[in-house]
């Protein structure tokens, strides 16, 4: 239909002394109609999002940037609801409207450790599918994060001995030396992950980590392969 309604705006009516005002409107009125097609097409499509990891996730399109208020600069997968909250850690959980915007290898989100962090990957995906390669890319297993767990553990040790002109500095970084890998993320594939929140609920951003298992990467896994 709106094929043929452009057809009919031919060069020949121009010739045949249609006013210009005129055709401006009839192209004001097209564009009209093709804008709300488009959004059309955006609503259908986040209805057909993809449900992983205890979250239903949509690529994000012009409409939902605007209904939720995410800025473009931040544009990324957007979480349209939240099933399942046991994947992030309490208080981290993001609510509907909340936009992925970097994922990265979680020794990035530790002190100290910085020769690996500098070849850690990070990446910014901006759809459903380039956020499922980056998880897989940037996900640890429970072998590996407890290791870069207990490097940075002797590293904070190691650190505090160097300090001891400095009692209360020193104390922090014996505190850090004692630590050990939370128990909710014991035997968890674990990876470090950056949300906006959308305008409506709140501003800025989340940094936190998502706890999976081996049977969630082949998830994510099946899901690429489709």
């Amino acid at each position: 239909m709106l094929a043929l309604q452009l057809a009919a705006v031919s060069y020949s009516r121009a010739d045949e002394g249609v006013p210009l005002t005129k055709l401006k409107l009839e192209k004001a009125a097209l564009e009209k109609q093709l804008s709300e097609v488009n959004a059309q097409i955006e609503t259908i499509q986040a209805g057909q999002g993809v449900n992983w990891l205890g979250m239903k996730l949509v690529d994000p399109t012009e409409e939902l940037m605007k209904e939720y208020g995410l800025m473009e600069k931040y544009r990324g997968p957007i979480i349209v609801k939240v099933e399942d909250n046991s994947f992030f850690p309490p208080n981290m959980v993001p609510t509907a409207g909340c936009a992925f915007w970097i994922v990265e290898h979680p020794v990035r989100g530790f002190m100290l450790n910085q020769e690996n962090k500098e070849k850690a990957p990070s990446f910014r995906p901006r759809s459903v599918r380039e956020l499922a390669e980056a998880l897989l890319a940037c996900t640890v297993t429970p072998e590996e994060y407890e290791e870069i767990y207990n490097k940075t553990v002797q590293q904070a040790r190691e650190h505090a001995e160097a300090l001891k002109d400095k009692p209360v500095e020193r104390e922090r970084w014996l505190k850090i030396a004692e630590s050990k890998v939370p128990e909710s993320e014991v035997g968890k594939y674990i990876c470090r992950v950056v949300y906006n929140y959308p305008e409506t609920k709140r501003r800025g951003t989340m940094t936190t980590y998502l706890r999976m298992t081996k049977a969630d990467l082949d998830g994510l896994r099946a899901y690429l392969a489709k």
